[in-house]
């Protein structure tokens, strides 16, 4: 049994078990349309893995750091079935910074959370992993309200499209 199942997987091909990842794994390949942003903001991609967003005409500082990257410890696993929750990720956050608010998201077929602090400056990271790829978009502002909002519009613009069906 075990030959003839050896025998299936290799003349199927290795995409048969494959793990799909995200669809885009070059920042540099992604034309990014900044006309969701509130104000005036330009984007460009200084590596395969980092993309920078920043607001050209907001009265306070606003940017956006987009990194793509790995992350196989098993948190996407351990996330998925239920293992470590949200609560959990959010209880870890917390003792990190009194301030932090966690809440899971999905987008596509990746699986992750987003967060919010008022840390030395006020962020929103959001984290979305898909079979051992990470993609991290990091937003800064004048106030935590500022930040989550333009997270929440880099995640709606970009990561569909990094992310695949």
């Amino acid at each position: 049994m075990r030959n003839i199942l050896a025998a299936i997987l290799c003349i199927a091909g290795p995409g048969i078990a494959a793990a799909q990842g995200f669809a885009i794994d070059d920042l540099r390949q992604l034309s990014v349309d900044t006309s969701a942003f509130p104000g005036s903001f330009t984007a460009e991609a200084t590596s395969a893995d980092r993309l920078t967003i920043a607001c050209l005409d907001c009265e306070a500082f606003v940017a956006i750091d987009v990194r793509l990257g790995r992350q196989d410890d098993g948190t996407e696993g351990r996330v998925r079935s239920g293992e470590t929750t949200i609560d959990d990720l959010a209880a870890i956050c917390q003792a990190r910074d009194a301030t932090c608010q966690l809440e899971g998201v999905n987008v596509g077929q990746a699986i992750g959370w987003v967060t919010s602090f008022e840390g030395m400056r006020p962020a929103s990271t959001t984290v979305l992993l898909r079979d051992g790829d990470l993609l991290m978009i990091r937003a800064i502002a004048a106030d935590v309200a500022t930040a989550r909002r333009i997270g929440e519009i880099t995640r709606s613009v970009l990561a569909p499209t990094i992310i695949g069906p």
